[in-house]
């Protein structure tokens, strides 16, 4: 059994602009609630509450790394870029139960992962892979991350001169390291197979994944509202492969990959990443980036500019 609940009764919603934190109460009693480090709800007969131990973020360690946005400084200002995206918490460990119908499942240190989209539109197609648990035998995979997504994206959403563009991204953590590749190809078919490669200096990253299970619908936005617009499995078989100056340093599988892909997605996807001037520059530049991330936030501490999602 499927359990959806929806309002548009926004005035119950409340959500921190700076910090992960948010709430909703249905009219029956109904409610969820989750910050950085806690989860904990209840929908229709299903119910959960889990604690959560951050590990990693998106530019490396918690409390050891500055945290950086995911697409760039520059998709946290205004209509530019849309949707919004930022992966909040690439590696964490969550303790706790999720209750189903009276049936409970009760985990311990089990591997966490969280993002967040946002703004005035959604792609029209997309593909996305991610994972932080890895097969046994995996070699240097201890705190290994992945995640990876292209879509095609919308530019100055709801204006009079807006347009699109196909963008993707690789972001691996690993050892400490944060190695960001917006320079991405892939190859992506509406469901079963992902294929993408990236560089960042003299890193590579190629991923393969697959799939044979059928998946699970997935609601996401659009213009009708909410609809079961993709497709999703969590036990996706993934390979993943880092090399440096040509060698391989990191040879990585797993049969618990998120795999999905959604939007009008009807034949096989090849593309490149295509992002449009200036933000290409930007964005490729990752030490001009991190450099004016450091300066937004700079700014920002001191009560000089106010951007949600910084």
């Amino acid at each position: 059994a499927t359990t959806v609940r929806a309002s548009a009764d926004t005035s119950r919603f409340a959500a921190a602009p700076h910090d992960l934190s948010l709430r909703y109460a249905f009219d029956d009693g109904d409610a969820f609630s989750m910050t950085s480090r806690r989860h904990r709800g209840r929908v229709g007969d299903v119910s959960w509450s889990f604690s959560v131990e951050p590990r990693v973020g998106w530019g490396g360690n918690f409390g050891e790394s500055r945290q950086y946005s995911t697409a760039g400084w520059l998709a946290a200002l205004g209509p530019l870029l849309s949707p919004h995206y930022q992966v909040l918490m690439s590696l964490g460990r969550a303790t706790g139960y999720v209750e189903v119908a009276g049936a409970r499942t009760s985990f311990a240190q089990a591997p966490f992962y969280s993002e967040k989209n946002w703004g005035r539109a959604f792609p029209k197609k997309w593909w996305w892979v991610q994972c932080n648990s890895w097969d046994d035998g995996s070699a240097d995979a201890e705190e290994l991350c992945l995640t990876a997504t292209g879509a095609r994206r919308g530019l100055l959403a709801g204006g009079p001169i807006a347009r699109e563009e196909e963008v993707a991204l690789i972001g691996v953590h690993w050892k400490g390291e944060f190695l960001p590749c917006p320079a991405v190809e892939w190859t992506v078919s509406p469901w079963g197979s992902w294929r993408a490669k990236g560089n960042y200096e003299d890193y590579e990253v190629e991923i393969s994944a697959e799939t044979d299970e059928a998946g699970c619908g997935v609601r996401v936005p659009q213009e009708s509202g909410m609809v079961d617009g993709a497709r999703e499995t969590y036990n996706g078989n993934l390979k993943l492969t880092l090399r440096r100056g040509g060698a391989d340093v990191v040879v990585a599988t797993s049969s618990r990959a998120c795999l999905e892909t959604g939007g009008a997605f009807d034949d096989e996807w090849t593309a490149r990443s295509e992002m449009a001037e200036p933000l290409r520059s930007i964005a490729y530049n990752v030490k001009l980036e991190r450099a004016v991330a450091d300066r937004m936030a700079d700014a920002q501490r001191a009560g000089v500019v106010d951007v949600p999602g910084l």
